[in-house]
């Protein structure tokens, strides 16, 4: 589980542990990581961990507001 705003931050390892990983979503908190909204730099993020699962499938799912104004990567490169 990756969260961002002005750079990715890894929340969580890749698992199957829905409780584990509820639990961490709730210790997100409002100034974690500096203002912003870094896009591309999240996918980035996201999609270099999921290259290191064997998973015959990956999926990321993105929940942002759409303003991608501090990232390094363009989303539409990722």
């Amino acid at each position: 589980m990756v969260v961002f705003a002005g750079r990715p931050y890894i929340l969580s390892p890749l698992t199957w542990d829905h409780d584990w990983c509820e639990q961490r979503l709730t210790e997100i908190k409002p100034g974690m990581v500096e203002d912003g909204t870094a896009i591309g730099s999240a996918l980035a993020t996201a999609v270099n961990r999921l290259r290191e699962s064997k998973a015959k499938s990956k999926v990321i799912i993105l929940l942002t507001d759409g303003a991608n104004n501090a990232a390094v990567f363009n989303p539409r490169s990722c």
